[in-house]
């Protein structure tokens, strides 16, 4: 898709979502300087639904959405952070990536297991039981997660090693919790070793809480 074609696509979503309530949450979290500057221009074009600094600022957008369009469920939600090591969350308030939760929390309400829900942060997927961990929290609505670098302009995740694409990955359960019962049976003394990175994707992926996907779930424009 050239240039013209996507500011076209733009000024379509612009039109269209005069009529009708946004389907769709784009909450991202810039480092300082350019990257902010960047967002807030997207998010004037309606690319992206807000620039913040904080977890705060994204709960209460949300808020916000739910005011103005009561009812409405989201077809899409997406989480536009830095990755920290293997972390889904990270913002310029320095906030520790727990403050994750009390953002899908109040999302939960806008919604169901036909949302896709992304979280763009460079190396989430490195350790899926973050991804679990969401599903988990939103009550087993799938969520999709980068491994490796992830490109906002070409929608790839870049790295030398072809495992290191998109994962999809669904939960009812603590599944790191099930993964130590079970290593726990299996032990001779009073408990197991806790579940190591490897140990944990391992599983997640043979047990079908995840899977890897060719890319990523969304299309910016």
């Amino acid at each position: 898709m050239n240039l013209q074609e996507n500011i076209q696509r733009i000024l379509e979503i612009m039109l269209s979502e005069e009529k009708e309530p946004i389907r769709r949450l784009r909450l991202t979290f810039p480092k300082e300087g350019i990257e902010t500057f960047a967002t807030k221009v997207l998010s004037g074009l309606n690319v992206i639904n807000g620039s913040f600094t904080s977890s705060d600022e994204a709960v209460e957008r949300i808020e916000e959405y739910k005011k103005k369009y009561p009812g409405v469920i989201l077809d899409e939600l997406v989480i536009g952070s830095h990755g920290v090591g293997s972390e889904l969350f990270m913002s310029q308030k320095g906030e520790q990536p727990t403050a994750l939760i009390n953002i899908l929390e109040a999302a939960k309400p806008i919604i169901d297991g036909n949302t896709k829900i992304f979280f763009t942060a460079c190396y989430g997927a490195d350790y899926l039981k973050r991804l679990t961990d969401a599903s988990n929290q939103l009550g087993g609505v799938g969520v999709y997660g980068a491994g490796g670098f992830y490109n906002y302009i070409t929608g790839q995740s870049q790295t030398e090693s072809s495992d290191k694409e998109f994962y999809y990955c669904k939960a009812t359960v603590d599944v790191n919790d099930e993964l130590q019962n079970k290593k726990n049976a299996e032990y001779s003394k009073t408990s197991a070793p806790k579940p190591s990175k490897d140990e944990f994707n391992k599983y997640a992926l043979d047990s079908g809480y995840c899977k890897r996907v060719s890319k990523a779930p969304i299309n910016w424009v």
